[in-house]
């Protein structure tokens, strides 16, 4: 008679292997939003992306808290302004939604036309891999980081030099896929506004080629010139590890804050907000002010 699986000790060890080795724990920064306030001036804001919106301090892991998108509605919320928030996963530029149907599932049809469409996509295509980006080999990355604690960083210093020699890149067939996403979503939501986020440049050379990050930005930037969309020139964040985690690409929380002051500057100086007119009137800090002297911007070909 056989056994069954749960008295199979073969099963039970491959199992415990599975979980302990390969496991991806809930992954709570995927589902993060925010409710638009019913009163006062406000901006509802969807974003189409993948994981940048992590705050990593060490390793990058998928149970790390939200990062910039917190602090953009803290700063908001300083000139009066509500945020709704909602990020739409999009872990490449042909991973956007391809049909009306698709579109509304994805954004919640309850929650109604965005105010912002925020596209801050394309890193993946940077990224260098030797074994992929199956389930199971983002699950040992996931707990090999955790389990190394402080030691992740100088262990991901020699994985940047090892991947430069043997790292392979993903295909890169260029936007025309974001593009035909653009005019599905631009006729679903006629009244929205449409921006494209610069990629941030990488610290670490091994992890993302900067050579495709450059020339990905380049064409995200042609992209949104020539459809007449906002550009959003990522913040000057230098190019060391101080303000990134590990891997030299996602930020950490004091990296996280100042990206957020700088989105959080685009867009009361180029986004028309609801109820907006208000704050002038009740004296409250304008929409448009002087740019922050913390965080500056440069021209993506600088």
């Amino acid at each position: 008679m056989p056994q069954s699986p749960s008295r199979n000790p073969y099963r039970r060890l491959r199992r415990l292997v599975g979980r302990t080795f390969f496991g991806l724990p809930f992954d709570g920064t995927l589902g993060w939003t925010l409710q638009r306030p019913a009163e006062g001036p406000s901006i509802d804001i969807v974003r189409f992306g993948a994981c940048e919106t992590r705050e990593a301090e060490l390793s990058h892991t998928v149970n790390t808290p939200i990062g910039w998108p917190r602090y953009l509605a803290d700063q908001l919320g300083r000139h009066g302004i509500g945020v709704g928030w909602q990020s739409i996963w999009t872990w490449n530029l042909g991973d956007f939604p391809k049909t009306p149907e698709e579109l509304w599932k994805r954004r919640r049809r309850h929650r109604g036309q965005p105010d912002l469409v925020l596209i801050q996509a394309g890193g993946w295509h940077a990224i260098r891999h030797v074994l992929g980006f199956s389930p199971r080999v983002l699950g040992l990355r996931e707990n090999v980081g955790v389990w190394l604690g402080r030691g992740v960083r100088p262990a991901w210093r020699g994985l940047s030099v090892w991947l430069q020699v043997v790292g392979r890149l993903p295909a890169y067939q260029g936007t025309r896929e974001l593009e035909e996403f653009l005019d599905l979503a631009r006729q679903e939501w006629p009244d929205a506004q449409f921006a494209i986020q610069e990629l941030l440049e990488p610290a670490l050379a091994g992890m993302c080629d900067p050579k495709r990050v450059q020339q990905i930005n380049d064409d995200l930037r042609a992209l949104a010139e020539r459809r007449g969309i906002g550009w959003v020139p990522r913040p000057d964040l230098g190019t060391g590890m101080r303000l990134r985690c590990a891997n030299g690409v996602n930020l950490n929380r004091r990296g996280s804050e100042l990206a957020a002051r700088h989105y959080a500057r685009w867009i009361l100086d180029n986004v028309a907000i609801e109820g907006g007119e208000a704050l002038a009137e009740d004296g409250r800090p304008p929409l448009v002010a002087q740019a922050s002297p913390q965080v500056t911007t440069h021209a993506p070909h600088e």
